[in-house]
Parts: C-alpha cells; structure tokens; sequence
C-alpha cells in the first residue's frame, strides 16, 4: 500500500490482499468467517489468497500465516470450518493428527489417546472408553488380543486353567480318562463306577464295573457281581456263584 506522496509502494502485509484494481490505498483484512482464517502470504491480491486451516491443522495466530499440525491424540473437524485449535480425541477413538478413528470390540482409549490400546490376553475390556481390564472367571478364557469384550466358556472335556487357552482333558485310545462340564477350569479323573466317554457321565449300570481313570464300563466278571455304579466287582459270597456275561459298554 501507499500513501499520497509516498516515494514508493509497501507489499501487501500478511493477512490482507490487496486488490490490483482497487484504487484504495488500504489493504483489505482477510475475513474470519466462512472457511477463511484472515491468514493470507505477504503480497496477496485476490480474496482467494486469503487460507482456509487444512484439516489435521490448527492457525496458531489467525493474521500470520503459519500452519501447526495438530499432534497424534488431537484432531481438526472439518477443512474450513474456522478451528485455531487442535480437539482433544474423544474417548473410544484415536488420533493421529487428522483422522479419528473408532476402536473395535475388545480395545480401548481414553481422552486424548492417539492409539486404541488392545485387551491383553486371558482378560477381557468391555468398555471402550475406560481401561478395564479384567481378569476372565474360572470356567471362561480368552486366547485373542483384540476384540475380546467378553470371555469365552470353557468347552467341554478342556481345563482353562491359566484362561488364556483351553486344552484337552486326557484321552487315551479314544477312551475319557480325565473329563470336565462345560465352564469348568479343571479336568477330573474319571470316578468308578462311571462312563465319562458321555457328557453328564452316567453310572455304570447293573452287571458291569469301572475302575477310577478307567472311563468305560467293563462286563462283570465270573464269579463276581456288579451292582450299578460298581467301580470294583464284589466275590460272590460262599455257596453262591455268577456266570452270565454280557457285551461292553
């Protein structure tokens, strides 16, 4: 700009743009509305000059024209929409400067986080807003690191033990010789007198034994009987005797 009797003319300060067919001799301010931020580069002519805050970064001072990403944990809602200041990331997102981005099932952050954090393993995080991480019941597990907002039921003929994995009772040639129910953490022997190869386990019935670990009903032998539920066959007592036999169960 200049003034009469200038000797010579000033560049347009940041800013302001000044229009190279005004006859004004003051710049015009860049405007603090509608997407603008009266932010402009020295020398500006046009109104177009004048900048909008790029998305993902603030205007520390809305007449100097200086950009300032905004740092991981903060964000800048839309392009133009006049913000000067970075938002802090709402709790259950992160941020990385520009991008909000929502957690999963299973992970969690609190306000201003710029990561979602994932549950560790053997625990469970239902909210995703706070950081709960909870141990799993006895019965339940949970082998995953993320998406894990609740804890799984231990299976049947597994122990959880550690509620991290469930493994296998032992099984030996097909035959239960250790048994667990459904959400439970421990595997048990088979008791006598039982047939754990069928969840519940069902006692063995009359004329047929089992041994403790043995987890299948054998026949009763000659010269013993079996009552339901034996684990050991009984001597028939003396002057008496037992010959049938009849097929496995």
């Amino acid at each position: 700009m200049n003034s009469a009797g200038a000797t010579a003319c000033t560049i347009c300060p940041p800013g302001y743009y000044c229009l190279i067919a005004s006859k004004s001799s003051l710049p015009t301010i860049c405007p603090l509305s509608s997407g603008y931020l009266g932010i402009s580069k020295a020398g500006s002519t046009l109104l177009a000059d004048c900048l909008n805050c790029a998305m993902g970064k603030y205007c520390k001072n809305a007449y100097y024209i200086s950009l300032y990403r905004c740092q991981p944990g903060t964000y800048t809602q839309v392009q133009g929409d006049g913000s000067t200041i970075c938002i802090a990331c709402t709790a259950g997102n992160s941020c990385d400067g520009s991008t909000v981005t929502a957690c999963t099932n299973g992970q969690y952050a609190e306000e201003g986080e710029s990561i979602c954090h994932d549950c560790p393993i053997g625990k469970y995080c239902p909210s995703k807003i706070l950081p709960l991480e909870l141990v799993c019941d006895y019965g339940y597990y949970q082998p995953s690191g993320i998406k894990q907002n609740a804890c799984i039921i231990c299976p049947a003929n597994n122990e959880c033990e550690d509620r991290v994995i469930a493994n296998p009772c032992l099984n030996v040639g097909g035959f239960q010789v250790y048994y667990s129910i459904a959400g439970t953490s421990f595997c048990k022997i088979c008791p006598g007198g039982y047939n754990c190869n069928i969840l519940p386990i069902i006692q063995c019935t009359a004329g047929y034994y089992s041994r403790e670990g043995e987890s299948k009903c054998n026949i009763c032998p000659i010269g013993h009987y079996c009552p339901t539920g034996t684990a050991d066959p009984i001597p028939c007592p003396p002057g008496s005797y037992a010959n049938c036999q009849r097929p496995h169960l």
